[in-house]
Protein backbone atom coordinates (compact mmCIF):
# COMPACT_ATOMS: atom_id res chain seq x y z
CA UNK A 1 0.00 0.00 0.00
CA UNK A 2 1.39 3.42 -0.91
CA UNK A 3 1.06 6.35 1.49
CA UNK A 4 2.70 9.47 0.07
CA UNK A 5 6.41 8.77 -0.31
CA UNK A 6 6.32 5.72 1.93
CA UNK A 7 5.68 2.11 1.11
CA UNK A 8 3.65 0.56 3.90
CA UNK A 9 4.71 -3.07 4.09
CA UNK A 10 2.35 -5.69 5.44
CA UNK A 11 4.58 -8.67 4.67
CA UNK A 12 5.56 -10.60 7.79
CA UNK A 13 8.73 -12.68 7.96
CA UNK A 14 10.14 -11.72 4.56
CA UNK A 15 13.83 -12.61 3.96
CA UNK A 16 16.36 -10.14 5.36
CA UNK A 17 18.40 -8.11 2.89
CA UNK A 18 22.10 -8.89 3.01
CA UNK A 19 24.12 -5.91 4.23
CA UNK A 20 27.64 -5.19 5.40
CA UNK A 21 27.75 -6.10 9.08
CA UNK A 22 24.09 -6.89 9.76
CA UNK A 23 21.02 -7.53 7.61
CA UNK A 24 19.32 -4.36 6.44
CA UNK A 25 15.63 -5.14 6.68
CA UNK A 26 12.65 -2.78 6.96
CA UNK A 27 13.38 0.75 8.05
CA UNK A 28 10.55 1.95 10.30
CA UNK A 29 9.45 5.56 10.71
CA UNK A 30 7.94 5.91 14.20
CA UNK A 31 5.32 8.64 14.34
CA UNK A 32 5.44 11.23 17.13
CA UNK A 33 2.36 13.17 15.92
CA UNK A 34 4.40 16.36 15.64
CA UNK A 35 4.28 17.15 11.90
CA UNK A 36 7.74 18.75 11.67
CA UNK A 37 9.40 15.96 13.66
CA UNK A 38 7.66 13.30 11.58
CA UNK A 39 8.61 15.08 8.35
CA UNK A 40 12.28 15.14 9.39
CA UNK A 41 12.19 11.42 10.23
CA UNK A 42 10.54 10.64 6.89
CA UNK A 43 13.08 12.64 4.87
CA UNK A 44 16.08 11.06 6.56
CA UNK A 45 14.55 7.59 6.53
CA UNK A 46 13.99 7.79 2.78
CA UNK A 47 17.52 9.18 2.27
CA UNK A 48 18.96 6.22 4.19
CA UNK A 49 16.80 3.73 2.30
CA UNK A 50 17.98 5.19 -1.02
CA UNK A 51 21.50 4.05 -0.09
CA UNK A 52 20.39 0.56 0.98
CA UNK A 53 19.06 -1.46 -1.97
CA UNK A 54 15.78 -3.32 -1.47
CA UNK A 55 15.08 -1.82 1.95
CA UNK A 56 11.42 -1.03 2.53
CA UNK A 57 10.40 2.10 4.45
CA UNK A 58 7.51 1.44 6.82
CA UNK A 59 5.48 3.89 8.88
CA UNK A 60 4.30 2.63 12.26
CA UNK A 61 2.52 4.04 15.28
CA UNK A 62 1.01 2.83 18.52
CA UNK A 63 0.82 -0.94 18.92
CA UNK A 64 1.99 -1.59 15.36
CA UNK A 65 5.42 -0.14 16.14
CA UNK A 66 6.45 -3.12 18.27
CA UNK A 67 5.18 -5.52 15.62
CA UNK A 68 6.90 -3.79 12.71
CA UNK A 69 10.17 -3.45 14.66
CA UNK A 70 10.48 -7.26 14.73
CA UNK A 71 11.25 -7.11 11.01
CA UNK A 72 13.31 -3.91 11.05
CA UNK A 73 16.97 -3.01 11.09
CA UNK A 74 16.40 0.59 12.15
CA UNK A 75 13.65 2.71 13.65
CA UNK A 76 13.80 6.40 12.74
CA UNK A 77 12.05 9.00 14.89
CA UNK A 78 12.01 12.79 14.72
CA UNK A 79 13.14 14.77 17.74
CA UNK A 80 9.94 16.38 19.07
CA UNK A 81 9.86 19.87 20.50
CA UNK A 82 7.53 18.94 23.36
CA UNK A 83 8.35 16.61 26.23
CA UNK A 84 6.87 13.17 25.85
CA UNK A 85 6.63 10.13 28.16
CA UNK A 86 9.81 8.07 28.01
CA UNK A 87 8.05 5.01 26.56
CA UNK A 88 6.68 6.95 23.58
CA UNK A 89 8.59 7.62 20.33
CA UNK A 90 10.70 10.71 20.82
CA UNK A 91 10.40 10.56 24.61
CA UNK A 92 13.61 8.70 25.44
CA UNK A 93 15.56 6.97 22.69
CA UNK A 94 17.33 4.63 25.12
CA UNK A 95 14.02 3.36 26.51
CA UNK A 96 12.60 2.88 23.01
CA UNK A 97 15.75 1.09 21.76
CA UNK A 98 15.72 -1.30 24.70
CA UNK A 99 12.00 -1.99 24.32
CA UNK A 100 12.18 -2.68 20.57
CA UNK A 101 15.61 -4.33 20.47
CA UNK A 102 16.74 -2.43 17.37
CA UNK A 103 18.84 0.73 16.89
CA UNK A 104 16.94 4.02 16.98
CA UNK A 105 17.91 7.02 14.84
CA UNK A 106 16.79 10.34 16.37
CA UNK A 107 16.55 13.12 13.78
CA UNK A 108 16.69 16.88 14.49
CA UNK A 109 14.30 18.82 12.30
CA UNK A 110 16.95 20.46 10.12
CA UNK A 111 19.31 17.45 9.73
CA UNK A 112 17.67 15.46 6.95
CA UNK A 113 20.36 15.39 4.23
CA UNK A 114 23.35 13.10 3.75
CA UNK A 115 25.29 15.04 1.12
CA UNK A 116 28.73 16.52 1.80
CA UNK A 117 29.40 14.40 4.90
CA UNK A 118 32.35 12.11 5.48
CA UNK A 119 31.95 9.95 8.59
CA UNK A 120 29.88 8.15 11.19
CA UNK A 121 31.15 8.93 14.70
CA UNK A 122 30.66 6.27 17.38
CA UNK A 123 31.25 7.02 21.06
CA UNK A 124 33.02 4.22 22.94
CA UNK A 125 32.88 3.88 26.70
CA UNK A 126 33.97 0.26 27.28
CA UNK A 127 33.96 -3.22 25.75
CA UNK A 128 30.19 -3.34 26.00
CA UNK A 129 29.99 -0.97 23.01
CA UNK A 130 30.87 -3.71 20.51
CA UNK A 131 27.31 -3.99 19.21
CA UNK A 132 27.07 -0.22 18.78
CA UNK A 133 30.29 -0.25 16.72
CA UNK A 134 28.91 -3.06 14.54
CA UNK A 135 25.70 -1.11 13.86
CA UNK A 136 27.51 2.18 13.24
CA UNK A 137 30.01 0.42 10.97
CA UNK A 138 27.26 -1.21 8.93
CA UNK A 139 25.67 2.19 8.35
CA UNK A 140 29.04 3.75 7.51
CA UNK A 141 29.63 1.03 4.90
CA UNK A 142 26.15 1.47 3.41
CA UNK A 143 26.64 5.25 3.17
CA UNK A 144 30.27 4.94 1.97
CA UNK A 145 31.54 6.94 4.96
CA UNK A 146 34.48 6.57 7.35
CA UNK A 147 33.77 5.03 10.77
CA UNK A 148 35.38 7.07 13.58
CA UNK A 149 35.55 5.53 17.07
CA UNK A 150 35.95 8.07 19.89
CA UNK A 151 36.61 7.53 23.57
CA UNK A 152 36.20 10.60 25.78
CA UNK A 153 38.20 10.75 29.00
CA UNK A 154 38.94 13.37 31.64
CA UNK A 155 35.50 14.44 32.87
CA UNK A 156 32.01 13.14 32.26
CA UNK A 157 28.46 13.96 33.35
CA UNK A 158 27.22 12.65 36.66
CA UNK A 159 25.41 9.36 36.13
CA UNK A 160 28.49 7.71 34.63
CA UNK A 161 31.42 7.52 37.07
CA UNK A 162 30.00 10.24 39.28
CA UNK A 163 28.42 10.06 42.69
CA UNK A 164 24.61 10.04 42.88
CA UNK A 165 24.86 12.77 45.50
CA UNK A 166 26.37 15.30 43.09
CA UNK A 167 23.98 17.94 41.75
CA UNK A 168 22.44 17.30 38.33
CA UNK A 169 24.71 18.44 35.52
CA UNK A 170 27.84 18.55 37.68
CA UNK A 171 31.13 17.36 36.24
CA UNK A 172 33.41 14.92 38.01
CA UNK A 173 36.87 13.71 37.12
CA UNK A 174 37.08 10.22 35.66
CA UNK A 175 40.06 7.97 36.45
CA UNK A 176 43.08 8.97 34.38
CA UNK A 177 43.90 6.39 31.71
CA UNK A 178 46.93 6.52 29.48
CA UNK A 179 46.12 7.23 25.86
CA UNK A 180 47.99 4.07 24.86
CA UNK A 181 45.71 1.95 27.03
CA UNK A 182 42.61 3.69 25.71
CA UNK A 183 43.69 3.20 22.11
CA UNK A 184 44.26 -0.47 22.89
CA UNK A 185 40.69 -0.62 24.21
CA UNK A 186 39.40 1.04 21.03
CA UNK A 187 41.34 -1.40 18.89
CA UNK A 188 39.96 -4.36 20.83
CA UNK A 189 36.37 -3.13 20.52
CA UNK A 190 36.86 -2.51 16.79
CA UNK A 191 38.25 -6.01 16.32
CA UNK A 192 35.41 -7.62 18.29
CA UNK A 193 32.96 -5.75 16.04
CA UNK A 194 34.65 -7.01 12.87
CA UNK A 195 36.41 -3.71 12.09
CA UNK A 196 40.05 -4.84 12.33
CA UNK A 197 40.97 -4.45 8.64
CA UNK A 198 43.15 -1.52 7.65
CA UNK A 199 41.00 1.58 7.20
CA UNK A 200 37.90 -0.08 8.67
CA UNK A 201 37.84 2.38 11.58
CA UNK A 202 39.66 5.50 12.69
CA UNK A 203 40.46 5.73 16.42
CA UNK A 204 40.38 8.96 18.46
CA UNK A 205 40.86 9.79 22.16
CA UNK A 206 39.46 13.15 23.32
CA UNK A 207 39.19 14.99 26.63
CA UNK A 208 36.16 16.74 28.08
CA UNK A 209 32.56 16.15 29.13
CA UNK A 210 31.45 13.10 27.16
CA UNK A 211 28.15 14.37 25.74
CA UNK A 212 29.42 17.81 24.73
CA UNK A 213 32.65 16.39 23.33
CA UNK A 214 30.84 13.87 21.14
CA UNK A 215 28.54 16.60 19.81
CA UNK A 216 31.58 18.72 18.90
CA UNK A 217 33.28 15.70 17.34
CA UNK A 218 30.27 15.23 15.08
CA UNK A 219 30.81 18.74 13.73
CA UNK A 220 34.60 18.41 13.45
CA UNK A 221 34.38 15.04 11.67
CA UNK A 222 31.50 16.17 9.41
CA UNK A 223 29.51 13.19 10.62
CA UNK A 224 26.30 12.02 9.01
CA UNK A 225 25.37 10.41 12.34
CA UNK A 226 26.59 10.11 15.89
CA UNK A 227 26.26 6.67 17.49
CA UNK A 228 26.00 5.84 21.19
CA UNK A 229 24.90 2.87 23.27
CA UNK A 230 21.58 3.17 25.09
CA UNK A 231 21.83 4.46 28.64
CA UNK A 232 22.40 1.87 31.34
CA UNK A 233 20.07 3.85 33.62
CA UNK A 234 16.29 3.71 33.71
CA UNK A 235 14.19 6.60 32.43
CA UNK A 236 13.88 8.27 35.85
CA UNK A 237 17.57 8.03 36.78
CA UNK A 238 18.55 9.23 33.31
CA UNK A 239 16.28 12.27 33.64
CA UNK A 240 17.59 13.15 37.14
CA UNK A 241 21.30 12.44 36.79
CA UNK A 242 21.71 12.65 33.04
CA UNK A 243 23.40 10.27 30.59
CA UNK A 244 25.55 10.60 27.51
CA UNK A 245 22.87 9.10 25.26
CA UNK A 246 20.23 11.48 26.60
CA UNK A 247 22.50 14.52 26.23
CA UNK A 248 23.55 13.68 22.67
CA UNK A 249 20.05 12.85 21.40
CA UNK A 250 18.70 16.13 22.81
CA UNK A 251 21.60 18.44 21.91
CA UNK A 252 23.32 17.13 18.77
CA UNK A 253 22.79 19.06 15.56
CA UNK A 254 22.72 15.85 13.50
CA UNK A 255 21.00 12.44 13.65
CA UNK A 256 21.96 10.15 16.53
CA UNK A 257 21.97 6.36 16.38
CA UNK A 258 21.13 4.82 19.78
CA UNK A 259 21.95 1.12 19.88
CA UNK A 260 20.21 -1.13 22.44
CA UNK A 261 22.42 -2.83 24.98
CA UNK A 262 20.91 -6.20 24.04
CA UNK A 263 19.85 -5.97 20.39
CA UNK A 264 17.68 -8.49 18.58
CA UNK A 265 19.96 -11.49 17.80
CA UNK A 266 18.61 -11.49 14.22
CA UNK A 267 20.58 -8.31 13.59
CA UNK A 268 23.83 -10.24 14.10
CA UNK A 269 25.49 -7.48 16.10
CA UNK A 270 27.26 -9.81 18.53
CA UNK A 271 30.95 -10.21 19.27
CA UNK A 272 32.93 -11.75 16.46
CA UNK A 273 35.82 -14.18 16.74
CA UNK A 274 39.17 -12.45 16.19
Amino acid sequence: MDNGNLTISTAIGRPAVEGAGFPFRDLVIARTYEPRADAAATLLGCALADRMPRVTVVRAEGESLQRQARHAALVVVGRPSRRRPAVMPGGNASVLAERLGVPIVVVPRHATQLQGLRSVVCGIRDRGDTTCVAAAGALADALDLQLVLIHVQGVEPVGGAGTPFSPPGALVHAPADSRAAVRELLGEVASRAGRSAAGAASLRVLDGPAGETLCRAGIDQRAALLAVRASRHGALASAVFGSVARHVTRRADRPVLVCPRRPDPALELGVRAP
